[in-house]
């Protein structure tokens, strides 16, 4: 895994996998939309970079002792990700408990699926020790429910992102991908 954008594909991958069709979105302003029921609004989850409650971004670390990842004076990015999941069951959309349970199925689905791109890319993460907390829906219960947790994935600044080239004021940058 070497960003947060191939975090969400993972996770998308994952859930499309398992026949959920709840949308997976990339983006801090998703967090803040009021979509209503249905697959791909109220039925969604979304990875934002950051902390909505804070502007920053993640820390910056240098290993101390070698272990699986790091080695010594290797820098890496610790970066903060917030998972919003958010979802419906239109069966009966004024009954508290099958919103409830709707919320549960997707929610376990995304911690499973979550756990797996963490183990899969071998990455130090505090996913954990997080608190998930529970928000209101922007409009009321017959919307759904939904849950958010903010942790931290540790990036090796060694794996470098994909190619990507940045034109601005007449000057061109490219990344080039590590193998």
């Amino acid at each position: 895994m070497i960003d947060l954008l191939d975090f969400k594909e993972k996770i998308a991958a994952t859930l499309a996998g398992e026949g959920c069709d709840a949308a997976v979105h990339f983006g801090r302003s998703h967090l803040t939309r009021n979509d209503n029921q249905g697959p791909g609004t109220a039925n969604r989850v979304v990875i934002a970079p950051g902390d909505p409650a804070s502007a920053g971004w993640g820390t910056l670390t240098v290993g101390r002792k070698a272990h699986v990842r790091t080695f010594p004076g290797e820098a890496q990015h610790s970066e903060a990700v917030t998972v919003d999941v958010w979802a419906y069951d239109g069966s009966a959309p004024t009954d508290e408990g099958a919103q409830y349970r709707a919320l549960r199925v997707l929610w376990n689905r995304v911690v499973r699926a979550i756990g797996t791109a963490i183990r899969a890319g071998r990455h130090d993460s505090t996913w954990w020790g997080s608190q998930p907390r529970l928000l209101p829906s922007p409009t009321d219960r017959r919307h759904g429910e939904r849950a958010q947790v903010t942790f931290s994935i540790d990036f090796d600044v060694r794996a470098v992102a994909p190619a990507v080239e940045v034109t601005g004021a007449g000057v061109t940058l490219t990344a080039e991908v590590e193998p």
